[in-house]
């Protein structure tokens, strides 16, 4: 399969990642490493206690281990849904200070989920509200080019929560291989998860510095969606 690489940026652009630990955000990074660019730091907004991501619900210390495994700083902020986008913006203005004005974001469009495109639209604002442009690669790829390209880049994402209403939970910590991407496929899933059926951690990818080890803990239920709780450790 032919993949599109779109919305790259420029060879030595030194750039932030907005990195929620999963597949998506880490292919972005993967892909505008590639093209030259020069990846300088993680950002990620926990929940408002401090100790979850929003949606993946991973641990600080998992995501501390994903950016000293990728040699890069990570800059936290920590906001409920109410005050996201106010401590979006400050963990913003902390990465323009050094000197920073380039972002890569890992969305893409979905195809039934016209939602994106406001998403899309509030990246770019905040974004430029901060003095920065948001770069999208994966945004017009489609979702199989998407997956095909994380195949290929031997990225390793283990899916850590899945909703109710669009795939069983037996899915909960079961690598997103070819094999489970055609599970997901036969259960009429879209394995892409851009429609919010499920999130990864990834565990592994060629720009980890280090193996990462996986410790597993119980699964808990939450608005309708149910959430394998996971370790991520130095091996």
């Amino acid at each position: 399969m032919s993949i599109p690489r779109l919305n790259l940026l420029e060879p030595e652009t030194p750039f932030f990642c907005s990195w929620s630990g999963g597949k998506d955000c880490c292919l972005a990074l993967e892909l505008s490493a590639e093209a030259g660019a020069r990846p300088a730091v993680l950002f990620t907004v926990m929940d408002e206690t401090g100790t979850r991501s929003h949606s993946h619900g991973l641990t600080l210390a998992s995501l501390q281990v994903q950016a000293d495994a990728l040699g890069l700083p990570l800059v936290v902020r920590s906001a409920s849904w109410a005050t996201y986008e106010d401590a979006f913006l400050d963990g913003l203005a902390e990465i323009r200070g050094m000197g920073i004005v380039d972002g890569v974001f890992g969305d893409m469009t979905v195809v039934g989920h016209p939602e994106w495109m406001a998403h899309r639209t509030w990246v770019e604002r905040v974004s430029s509200a901060a003095g920065m442009t948001a770069h999208l690669p994966l945004w017009e790829m489609g979702g199989d080019a998407v997956l095909a390209s994380q195949l290929q880049h031997r990225i390793r994402a283990v899916i850590v929560m899945t909703r109710d209403v669009a795939v069983s939970q037996a899915f909960l910590g079961r690598i997103l291989d070819e094999t489970c991407i055609e599970e997901l496929r036969a259960a009429k899933c879209d394995p892409t998860g851009e429609g919010g059926e499920l999130h990864t951690v990834v565990t592994s990818t060629p720009s980890f510095a280090f193996a990462l080890r996986m410790v597993t803990g119980a699964v808990t239920e939450h608005d309708g969606c149910h959430f394998l709780a996971i370790g991520l450790e130095h091996s």
